[in-house]
């Protein structure tokens, strides 16, 4: 997370994402490739968006900036 935070930080507020409300895009940092998190009851407006290792971590702060522009 800190990573992504100091990549994308000044455009974003992150947050532990609660079930009942409307964010942005969700962003799910797994712990292994699995990435077995549950966000059903999770809405967002962009999407969702998983790191599972560290390959991924260029393409979603990527993603993540085409949504910004």
């Amino acid at each position: 997370m800190d990573r992504v935070k100091k990549e994308l930080g000044n455009d974003f507020v992150f947050e532990v994402a609660k079930e009942g409300f409307i964010y942005d895009f969700l962003l799910i940092i797994g712990g292994c490739t699995n990435c077995c998190a549950n966000y059903k009851g999770i809405q967002t407006k962009q999407g969702i968006f998983f790191v599972k290792d560290e390959r991924d971590y260029e393409k979603v702060i990527d993603a993540i900036r085409k949504i910004i522009q």
